[in-house]
């Protein structure tokens, strides 16, 4: 058991003040540490192996559950990124055709565009919060390649403005696996509450606006939605449902805003503080761009910037924390976890152990340059999760996140503004506590 409980609230009060190291210095007690969130006790799993089995080799024994997971049903329903194994067997095929490979080319010119429409409202020697730049950027990204009516286009935004605001209430509902504590008429409660049922409202005017188009019966050159709405499963020909359909809606979005966001700002923020990383990445860019916005065809020329962005994403991964829930009595680490236990990692903490990653506090891209990686790196690097349940759009937010930061990196310099340091805080991803940067031109030979 961690150490630090107190009675009723248990390790929740340790938690809430610093997660983050929390977790971290929980790898000191065990690979299997009991953790009392409440009257409840959960489990974190410490060891990059033990997690790696939990999702490869033993998933039907941890299944997607448990107080995270629980809280994002909440918000997104039964989706892909959260249903259970059981639903996950028919729904992965049917969301496969909005994800498969051969659809990124297309996909990447919005991307593209977006990121110019963001950037273009800028000015040199201008401050910004840039945390809040990347989102708009990935609410962007999300909303046009999701939907590509007028109508649905309005909805889609009105549901990426909302997100944001329901992250706090979505943390609490993690961290306070007590369901008569979320449902107290609190002001909080009460404003989680409205902003669900708005944005359940506008998903649902999306579908039945696609419905009476007769997306379901488009070819292959659709936008996410129709792809979606459109894909039939192999076995009875059966499609996805109205409430099937607002579900995926859901969890793409969370997904697709959320993590990316985390994931650009938190790689700008590297950049920034690491100016030996910053002036190699601006002369890969500037060879390959040239002042242009990059597109499907630069990224194979990219590698470093590939190099940065998994760097970062090991460093603070968007999803730090993330539960399972055992479907049997199981053993682990010697460690016995009774049926229907929650178990816990943090993938902040699992890549910083110093027995996978050397050096684990620095920023180093190049530890991932194919002569040096290591098996063990590989397999301890969990941003997108592992096995069967490996995020789907994983690909697709790697390509947004490179066509952002190379476009970005090539005509910008982005300094930190303000002295105070910038904090990991968790809200469902890992965002940094404030992120205001001055941005300048670069000139024609890179320089800010």
């Amino acid at each position: 058991m961690a150490r630090g409980a107190l009675p009723l609230i248990g390790h929740l009060g340790r938690i809430l003040r610093d997660p983050m190291e929390f977790f971290t210095a929980a790898r000191d007690v065990g690979p299997v540490v009991g953790v009392r969130l409440g009257p409840r006790t959960a489990y974190l799993v410490t060891a990059p192996e033990l997690v790696r089995d939990m999702l490869v080799g033993r998933y039907r024994e941890f299944d997607k559950g448990g107080s995270y997971f629980d809280a994002v049903q909440s918000l997104t329903g039964n989706g892909l990124a959260n249903c259970p194994a059981r639903d996950h067997v028919r729904q992965r095929p049917l969301m496969q055709p909005a994800f498969h490979p051969s659809v990124l080319p297309r996909y990447t010119e919005v991307m593209s565009a977006c990121v110019e429409e963001v950037t273009g409202r800028w000015r040199a020697g201008g401050t910004l919060a840039l945390d809040e730049e990347m989102r708009r950027i990935s609410s962007l990204v999300a909303t046009r390649t999701l939907v590509t009516s007028e109508e649905g286009a309005q909805a889609a935004a009105e549901v990426a403005r909302a997100l944001p605001l329901l992250l706090p209430a979505l943390h609490r509902r993690v961290l306070i696996p007590v369901s008569w504590v979320h449902r107290l008429p609190t002001p909080g409660n009460r404003r989680f509450e409205r902003l669900r049922t708005g944005l359940r409202e506008s998903v649902d005017q999306v579908i039945a606006q696609y419905r009476r188009s007769g997306v379901d019966q488009v070819d292959q050159e659709g936008d996410l939605l129709s792809l979606i709405m459109a894909a039939r499963s192999e076995e009875d020909g059966s499609g996805l449902s109205d409430a099937e359909v607002h579900d995926q809606i859901m969890s793409v979005l969370l997904a697709g805003i959320e993590t990316t966001a985390s994931l650009l700002s938190w790689t700008f923020h590297l950049l920034s503080r690491h100016p030996d990383v910053r002036k190699k990445l601006v002369v890969e860019v500037r060879e390959v761009l040239g002042g242009r916005t990059a597109s499907y065809r630069d990224l194979a020329e990219l590698p470093y910037c590939r190099r940065v962005l998994t760097e970062s994403m090991r460093l603070y991964p968007p999803g730090a924390l993330l539960s399972r829930v055992t479907t049997a009595d199981v053993e682990l680490a010697g460690r016995a976890i009774p049926a229907g236990s929650d178990v816990f990692f943090c993938s902040y903490s699992l890549h910083r152990d110093p027995e996978v990653f050397a050096e684990p506090e620095v920023f180093d891209p190049d530890r991932w340059l194919p002569e040096r990686v290591t098996s063990a790196q590989r397999k301890g690097l969990l941003p997108f999760g592992a096995g069967r349940r490996k995020c789907i759009g994983d690909a697709f937010g790697l390509v947004e996140a490179t066509i952002a930061v190379a476009t970005i990196t090539d005509r910008w310099q982005l300094r930190p503004a303000d002295t105070r340091p910038v904090r990991p805080i968790l809200r469902t991803v890992l965002a940094p506590s404030s992120l205001r940067m001055t941005v300048e031109r670069r000139d024609a030979d890179g320089r800010g």
